[in-house]
């Protein structure tokens, strides 16, 4: 699985923190071989450092300094691994520190306790053997000098105790700095943890996130922005190459004191993307972005719209329903009367014709409260066609002919018979016709197979009539949108969400060799035994309750 690039970050700041560490006690070591030969040249001040073996220290002295500079350098090209600069620096800082002890008069001169200082820094730095190895190695370098001295009969040939006592406190230094480093890491890992954790959740947002430095860099970036401005935190990307708009907005924003946040609109290629800004590092004029796709805000208010008009509609249906129904009724009752003549006859066919509209409209807004609740089932399409065609029957259509194949024959769906039966012959009704006025003859095709890539069985629908024009197939869908004047527009609407509440999926292609292509894609094998097990979860637990 691909790192994103708030994890990378994460996992970069850490690597950088130890590369920090290991430059400040470069830093420390600098300052401490400028402070010996600052004393090496100082003729007129009594000092200890260096009176045994001048010499000695100012050559030591000036070697440590090259080591302090040289290991800045390396640290701060990183060419070679962390472990093996730090590994090497302990060496150095054993060796110099020994002789400059050696130089100053050996352990009694109490330099001893720089090594004390030089290996709990590397202790923390690098926990662990390795802490103790470079214990071990500070004592052989201590008893080292001590059996120079013993066998040069020099002064303080007989500071056995001091020695051991030192190489002591040397172990007993690494351990302590052993453990706290282990709890140091522990808090690390437990923030490090965190930190990886709050990156998964940015990543699974549904919003773009951005991160903007001081020079308008894009410093990080999330899953859901790379996939709104098309772009991967590849390399450096500057604000400007995003969006210009975005630009001036993040300048106007740093520029104003008292604002924390602001709004703008992309524009270029993403006309649909909408940005908010705030500052949240205001020391590094860091500023947070937050990129939200305009085309998913309309649609959920779109949604919610429609929720609010079916619910309106079907209350205003049900209190139509009666009168109309009187109306009707009243139309019957005067249509039989001898006294009519036939101009009130057609006038009264006119009130009927009518009344028949306005009942389908009413029953088919209706009908989108009842198709909630479904009883799903295997069906063999097979044996399903074979018995809808034969059955078919449309007081609108004279003499359809619907040819139909199943490929394979064993090929069965998952869906509510009653709501396949409505879609489809919604769907053949709507054909035949369109067919029948542009052909002369009201025909059909039902086709059902497998689509390989996906393993979804699908029914098609295809006629050869003039088609669907493009402004219409865009809002095909909608409700209230038909191309007939005595169409409703609730037809194919009704369709689609009953495919939705079986988890089927409707959808309209241009037939190539002309005409209109409907199609039914039913869930997969594997959809259908999942949605199967969670449904029997949910019984089983209402019924427990």
């Amino acid at each position: 699985m691909e790192r994103s690039s708030f994890t990378v970050a994460g996992l970069h700041l850490r690597h950088q923190y130890s590369w920090n560490s290991l430059q400040i006690f470069n830093f420390y070591r600098l300052i401490l071989a400028i402070l010996f030969l600052s004393f090496a040249y100082l003729r007129d001040v009594e000092h200890f450092l260096g009176e045994t073996n001048p010499a000695l220290f100012i050559v030591i002295s000036f070697c440590y300094f090259a080591i302090a500079i040289t290991s800045i350098v390396l640290t701060h090209f990183k060419n070679i691994p962390y472990n093996y600069q730090l590994s090497f620096q302990v060496i150095c800082d054993t060796i110099a520190l020994t002789c400059v002890m050696h130089a100053s008069g050996g352990l009694v001169s109490g330099l001893g306790t720089l090594l004390l200082v030089a290996l709990a820094g590397a202790s923390l730095l690098r926990p662990g053997k390795a802490s103790l190895y470079y214990a071990g190695f500070g004592v052989f370098a201590i008893l080292t000098e001590q059996l120079f001295v013993h066998f040069h009969d020099q002064l303080g040939a007989n500071a056995y105790t001091p020695a051991g006592l030192l190489s002591l406190a040397l172990f007993a230094t690494a351990l302590t700095a052993n453990i706290l480093a282990k709890r140091l890491g522990m808090s690390q890992a437990a923030l490090m943890s965190l930190e990886l954790l709050n990156g998964h959740i940015i990543e699974q947002l549904h919003t773009g996130v951005l991160i903007i430095d001081a020079h308008n860099q894009v410093r990080l970036m999330n899953h859901t922005a790379t996939l709104l401005l098309n772009k991967r935190l590849t390399g450096p990307i500057m604000a400007v190459e995003i969006c210009e708009s975005l630009n001036q907005q993040l300048d106007a924003l740093r520029n104003n004191v008292n604002a924390v946040s602001s709004t703008c609109f992309l524009t270029n290629n993403y006309s649909n993307v909408s940005a908010s800004l705030h500052k949240f590092n205001v020391l590094n004029c860091e500023i947070l972005v937050f990129l939200e796709d305009i085309t998913r805000q309309v649609k959920e208010a779109q949604q919610m719209k429609l929720v609010a008009l079916g619910r309106l509609t079907a209350s205003i249906a049900h209190e139509i329903r009666n009168p109309l129904g009187a109306i009707s009724h009243a139309a019957q009752l005067l249509s039989e009367s001898a006294l009519v003549t036939t101009p009130e006859k057609r006038l009264i066919q006119i009130i009927h014709d009518n009344s028949y509209r306005t009942n389908t409209v009413i029953q088919n807004i209706l009908s989108l409260s009842r198709f909630r609740k479904n009883k799903k089932k295997a069906l063999y399409l097979r044996e399903w066609v074979h018995d809808f065609v034969t059955s078919f029957i449309s007081p609108a259509i004279q003499d359809p002919i619907i040819t139909w194949q199943v490929i394979p024959e064993h090929l069965n769906v998952f869906m509510d018979p009653s709501h396949l039966h409505q879609v489809l012959t919604n769907l053949c009704e709507n054909g035949l016709h369109y067919n029948f006025l542009e052909k002369g003859v009201a025909h059909v095709e039902i086709c059902a197979t497998i689509d390989i890539a996906n393993n979804s069985p699908y029914l098609e629908i295809i006629d050869n009539g003039p088609g669907v024009s493009e402004e219409i197939s865009k809002r095909l869908f909608e409700p209230f949108v038909t191309s007939e004047a005595q169409g409703t527009g609730l037809g194919l609407f009704i369709a689609r969400e009953l495919c939705s509440a079986n988890q089927a999926k409707l959808e309209y292609f241009i037939n190539p060799a002309g005409g209109s292509r409907f199609r039914i894609t039913f869930p997969s094998q594997m959809e259908v035994t999942e949605t199967s097990q969670n449904s029997h979860k949910i019984t089983h637990r209402e019924m427990t309750v």
